[in-house]
């Protein structure tokens, strides 16, 4: 009598140990510092995107600016300042809906706290270490903020004419 085809109880043991070792060896190439660090660079592009919606909404400049000792960014109006330090002053505009004041007034960029062992190690955007979109939502200038974590960077650029922000890897 001829046995029935199909594998062994030890082939199919062998081949899943193989795919195992496999998948952990896959597994282990993307480690934490990878994660981090493309978070961080996502949370980057995202203030870059709301600094440019709020400019649009608004009707104003606005933009986002990096702290390099601090590691921080914050948005900011076309001077500088943070819009929460010149409340008085736009308030006395008297362009903007109190919709549009508050929600210019309350929004925070995710890297106000920092982000945490990511170290922004360049902001350039024409020698400036901030990007200012204007109310057509286009940026001051073209630029980048590049993001370091151990061996590895990120930059996430704005382009100059478009306002598109990408991020890019080595």
């Amino acid at each position: 009598m001829r046995a029935a085809p199909g594998f062994t109880l030890i082939e199919l043991l062998l081949v899943l140990t193989i795919m195992a070792i496999l998948a952990g060896a896959a597994v282990s190439t993307f480690d934490g510092d990878d994660l981090e660090l493309e978070t961080a660079a996502r949370q980057v592009a995202a203030d870059l995107a709301t600094a440019q919606t709020l400019a649009m909404q608004c009707r104003l400049p606005v933009g986002l600016a990096a702290d390099l000792l601090t590691g921080r960014t914050t948005f900011v109006l076309a001077d500088g300042t943070p819009p929460r330090a010149a409340e008085t002053r736009l308030r006395n505009l008297g362009r903007l809906s109190p919709a549009d004041l508050e929600r210019l007034l309350s929004a925070q960029s995710h890297g106000e706290r920092g982000y945490g062992a990511v170290r922004i190690t360049v902001a350039d955007f024409d020698d400036d270490a901030q990007v200012v979109f204007d109310a057509d939502g286009a940026p001051s200038a073209g630029g980048l903020f590049e993001l370091a974590l151990g061996g590895s960077w990120l930059r996430v650029r704005c382009a100059a004419a478009s306002g598109r922000i990408t991020t890019t890897a080595p």
